[in-house]
């Protein structure tokens, strides 16, 4: 009966050991876990451009075939303005010094991610006539600069009974940015007397982005029938 008793005795003393070992290497998982975030964190944390202030005058959000229109003649502010010196971060064959306007007028309006090492900024910029031009540029990490490769996602002009616009839908698929841009012309009379020949022109084109190349092909009207949805867009 003694020996029973001992035997009872050591068993629970080694189920309890297991029981402890047990919550120890859990707590050493939990631990390891949260290292692995606070390490996760940190790395995303670490890279800071020498441009910062500039990147962050940038919304950023998450790219979901976002729609690009062209900013109103009177809308004055769609995002802070840029600065002289920021406006030098721009490639070199810019012509900034021939805009009509005040230079507040440049103004940064959102970034997104397009992979780990480059993200996309689209600004305001001017158009023929005013500031109605949103552009897309590539930022790229590494080098810590803007790239020399630029794309007019949406603008907007009029004058004298023509006018046309642009405007574009930005998505990714895959690794691969993408554009579904629809343009427009339009030719009216100015008067019920003008000989002009009225007449109105429908364009829509896939573009393949990227800072080496941008590839344009028109939609064919088939397969303009899945991007229906986006131009019923208010």
């Amino acid at each position: 009966m003694k020996n029973w008793f001992v035997l009872i005795l050591v068993l629970i003393a080694f189920v309890s050991c297991k029981k402890t070992e047990t919550n120890v290497k859990e707590d050493i998982q939990k631990d390891s876990l949260i290292v692995e975030k606070t390490d996760s964190t940190t790395i995303e944390k670490l890279w800071v451009s020498k441009n910062q202030d500039f990147l962050d005058k940038f919304r950023l959000i998450e790219l979901d075939t976002v729609r690009f229109v062209s900013p109103r003649y009177d809308e004055k502010q769609i995002g802070p303005s840029l600065t002289k010196e920021e406006l030098k971060l721009f490639p070199n064959d810019e012509r900034f010094d021939s805009f009509i306007g005040g230079i507040e007028k440049f103004q940064a309006f959102l970034k997104f991610e397009i992979n780990n090492n480059l993200y996309g900024l689209i600004v305001r910029m001017p158009g023929e006539y005013d500031f109605t031009a949103m552009h897309l540029y590539f930022y790229d990490k590494t080098k810590d600069e803007i790239l020399p490769k630029s794309f007019e996602v949406a603008d907007t002009t009029g004058d004298a009974g023509y006018s046309e616009e642009t405007k574009s839908w930005l998505f990714k698929d895959g690794n691969q940015l993408k554009s579904f841009t629809y343009h427009w012309t339009k030719v009216e009379k100015i008067e019920p007397e003008d000989p002009t020949r009225e007449s109105r022109t429908d364009d829509y084109y896939l573009i393949k982005l990227s800072p080496e190349k941008i590839d344009t092909t028109r939609v064919s009207k088939t397969d303009l029938i899945k991007f229906q949805k986006l131009l019923k867009q208010k």
